[in-house]
This record gives C-alpha cells, structure tokens and sequence, in this order.
C-alpha cells in the first residue's frame, strides 16, 4: 500500500483533464522533435536542444508504436509521475518509519498542483522526478548493504538524471552528504565505491554536457531578477496552501534541527522504515516485499530508515532541496538555469522534510498518521481552487487550439496560411492542424527539416510566393494593435497592399485574420 496508494493516487491526479489543456510552445517542439527520423533527430540537436536528445529519442520511439494524439504525447509523463509518486511514499516511510507517514508523503506528493501539471505535460520533468527520486532510493539501499549490485543499480540511475535533464544531477551533492554521514557512523568504505558508482554512471553524461554548452544561448533569456528568486518556493507548488503546508513541515524541523545543533542535544531517534509494499507488521527486513517493522538492518548506514536519528535524514534531505535552488540561482547569469519547471525534482524532498516536521511535533507514529492525514485533507479540499495550475495554459500562452478550429472551421480549396510570428506560430500550427486538409504555408520556403532547426526559413519575395492566393489567414501573435508588426516590414507591407481583412477572430493572445485579395 505504502507504494500503490501513492503512485495511484499521483496517476488520477496527472490523468484528470490530461486533454483539456491546449498544448505549449514546448510541447510542440516535442512533438516535432519525436516525429522527426533517427537522422533528422540527430541534424536536429546537433543545433538545438542536445541536453534533452534522449528524451527526444525515447519520444520519437513512443510516437512510433502509439501515434501523437495529444493525450498519447503526455501519457509517458504521467507514468513517470505516478512511479515517482509510489517511490516517494516508500522514502516517506524510511524518513519516520511510518507507513502511515509514507502514504500520506506519497499523497501529499499527489496533491501538489505542479505535480500533476508537469506529469501531464510531454516535457522531460516527470522524468527527472522519477530518476532523482529512484537514485536517491537507490542510494540508501547500497549504504544499507554495500553489495556490488547495489552500488551498479544506483550507477544506473545517475545517466537517467543526467539524461531527462542536466539539472538533476545537482542532487549529486545530497548524495554525497548521505555517504559521507554513512562512512563517519560506519567506518565503511563507501566512499570509493560510490565514487566509482557515479564516474561510470557519470561517463556517457559528460559528453552530452561538454558538447550542450555550446547551445547555453538557447536559455539565455532565462536571467531571474531577484522578485524570481523570491518567488521560487511558491512557483514550485503553484498552490497557496500546499505551499504552507509543506514549507511549514520542513521549516519546523529545520528550526528544531538548527537549535538541536546550538545546544549539542541528542539525535531524536525515529525508527526504521524499509522498501515495503504492503502491510504493518515486523518484517525480515528493507530487501522483503511485505511488513514495515524493524529488520536486521535497521540500525543500518542508510541515514533513511535507521535508527541513527533526525540529523542523518536531515541533511541529505535539506541538500536535495535547496543545493540545486542554491546553484542554479548563483550561476544564472552565466547557466541561466534557474527556473521552477529545472527545479521541479526538488519537491519531494521539501514533502519528506514536511513529514519529518509532522513527526517532529510527536514522536507517536498514530498521530504522525493522523496529522498527517488531516494536512491531506485539507490540501485536497482546497485542491479544486488550483486546479486551474493543471488544466488552464499560462496567462501569456497563445490558444492556437481554438485558431486550429476556426481555420479547420471556415478554410476553403485554395486557401494560404500566413504567420507574424513564424517559429512558435508555424510549429503550434503544424502540430494542430497536422490532420486532415488545410491552407497552404504561404510564405515557407526552407522547412524545419531541411534546415535542422525548429524555424523555418521563409520565402524571399513574398509578393512571388503569394500570387495565386485569393485567401489567407494571417494568424498574429501578441498583444500589438497592429496584426502586422510581429512580420518583416516587406511582407507586411505587401499584404496590406494587396489584400483586405475582412474577418477577424480574437483569441487569447492571439488573433486570425482573414485576408482577401483586392483593393
């Protein structure tokens, strides 16, 4: 249950309204990226977009076996999501030696808005979750029993940081904390052997970094002001009271966790959790599939799920959470990668700590279970308020759905279809009106393909490329008065001067216009 409760519960909340949201400027790059061949793929990112060609690889394979319906492009976020959430319950129940506390770690996971936006969005987040979630796990059971296969199944999971997104791997430094705390308690050699872990794990990441700092202009518009910095915790949840909630929890035992230091008190001890499925009772211990209770390596060098206090869960915990919020806000200026969708993999850290904090108000796992189930509650009372953060797009993303639909709506034989502003308007186009007849790309020239890029290059003389239209829709993104200010000034001028807007459609944060030739 501690597993199958939580990653249920996370797949119904990443599931609910999966298709009523309009897809965004990025998902549209997914999907032209994944429907690209091997080849092209590669042209592809040798420009563009190289730190996330596994992901794109991993696309354009599900694209191939399942179609690119927009529920079909995000159904691998919500699996990813629905694991991590089931593997964020079993860390919850290491992390108090709880079962109830690890389900209600899983469901508050569930709950957070951000979670289920970016676990149903076709974007690579849901899988740096789940790939930083599982190395963590992964990483207590070597430290618990430090056996070669143990140490080869973490190797495994750091290039799945690295490959769903470069910015995960800055959970690297939590790891290190938990070895360095295992090795002190221990007298262990367990140092090296997870420095070999993560130098062959490492090993076919470092290419990928090396060769996508040559693409860093891609995100430099990404420079936070100090308001972004300051907002940061907020844009991680999305929700006014899961925010409290949790940021509450964890600053509780931050709080008593700095003054324990100050006074040089005792580690409150917390009991053991192991990797269970199911059930309460004693167990032969963290390998077994069923039962909770202490096993044999309960008083083991995990930092999880041992007997050896709050301060070894603590600080692995603090570091996941706020090592990469710390880095990324440093370096960006010179990384620009300080941003909440980059970071989205440090929240079930700051949920683990909330449960911790539950449980550091009472050290009776009855009522760590019960608190905890109230906080739940509460979150999911309030959760309809904001599941706006899910279903609606952001308040400057175009509708080029609802554009789609009237073109689709009132488009005739012949028709030409023309863009302001060519690169997200043209692929948001392509991506919806990728069924089915429709207008003719005016003005293209050079495709997204033939040119390895997500932009097309466009016709040279417009006025050459136009003749033979008598109708064209003119799609204008932004908020301009004028339609025509997002395009080149010789094409705009030429279709002022040679057709006439007869209809207009005002969309949200994007307008069709319907021209006709005449005077």
């Amino acid at each position: 249950m501690v597993f199958l409760l939580p990653a249920f519960a996370t797949l119904l909340s990443c599931l609910w309204g999966i298709g009523r949201r309009s897809a965004w400027r990025d998902e549209h790059a997914t999907w032209w990226a994944a429907s690209l061949s091997f080849g092209d793929l590669y042209e592809l990112t040798r420009n563009v977009d190289l730190a996330i060609a596994p992901y794109y690889v991993f696309m354009h394979l599900w694209v191939s076996l399942f179609g690119d319906s927009l529920t079909v492009l995000r159904l691998p976020s919500v699996l990813a999501m629905a694991v991590a959430g089931g593997l964020v319950g079993l860390l919850g129940r290491r992390a108090v030696g709880s079962t109830r506390g690890g389900i209600a770690a899983g469901l508050l996971f569930a709950l957070v808005p951000t979670v289920a936006r970016h676990g149903q969005e076709a974007r690579p987040y849901a899988f740096a979750m789940l790939a930083a979630v599982l190395g963590f796990l992964a990483l207590l059971r070597a430290l618990e029993r430090p056996v070669p296969l143990r140490w080869v199944l973490y190797a495994l999971t750091v290039p799945l940081m690295g490959w769903s997104h470069l910015v995960a791997l800055t959970v690297l430094v939590a790891h290190l904390a938990a070895v360095l705390d295992a090795r002190r308690r221990s007298g262990r050699p367990v140092l090296g052997a997870w420095l070999i872990a993560v130098g062959a794990g490492l090993a076919p990441v470092v290419p990928l970094v090396v060769l996508a700092r040559t693409q860093a202009q891609q995100i430099a518009w990404n420079t936070p002001a100090w308001n972004d910095i300051a907002a940061m915790p907020y844009m991680l949840f999305r929700s006014p009271v899961a925010t409290a909630v949790v940021l509450g929890g964890a600053g509780v035992v931050l709080v008593a966790e700095s003054r324990r230091r100050r006074g040089n008190g005792p580690d409150p001890g917390l009991g053991s959790g192991s990797d269970t499925v199911s059930g309460s009772g004693p167990g032969p211990g963290p390998d077994t599939v069923s039962g909770s209770g202490p096993g044999p390596d309960a008083g083991s060098d995990s930092g999880l799920g041992s007997d050896s206090g709050l301060r070894t869960r603590l600080t692995p915990l603090a570091l996941w959470a706020l090592a990469p919020f710390l880095l990324t806000a440093a370096t960006a200026c010179w990384l620009h990668l300080f941003l909440d969708r980059y970071l989205l993999f440090t929240v079930p850290a700051w949920i683990l700590l909330a449960v911790i904090g539950i449980h550091r108000l009472t050290a009776r796992p009855q009522v760590v279970g019960r608190l905890a189930a109230v906080l739940v509650a509460v979150i999911a009372v309030f959760a309809p308020l904001d599941r706006g953060t899910v279903t609606r797009n952001t308040p400057n993303e175009p509708d080029y759905h609802s554009v789609a639909l009237k073109v689709v709506a009132d488009q005739r034989p012949g028709d030409g279809i023309a863009y302001t502003h060519r690169l997200k308007a043209r692929r948001a186009l392509d991506f919806e009106l990728r069924e089915g007849p429709r207008p003719r790309d005016v003005l293209l020239h050079d495709t997204p393909r033939q040119r390895a890029d997500y932009e097309a290059g466009e016709c040279p003389d417009p006025r050459r490329c136009a003749a033979g239209y008598e109708r064209i829709w003119l799609v204008a993104a932004g908020r301009s008065k004028d339609p025509f200010s997002g395009m080149e000034q010789h094409k705009s001028r030429l279709l002022r001067e040679e057709f006439r807007t007869v209809r207009t459609a005002e969309f949200a944060n994007v307008r069709l216009l319907l021209l006709e030739r005449g005077p």
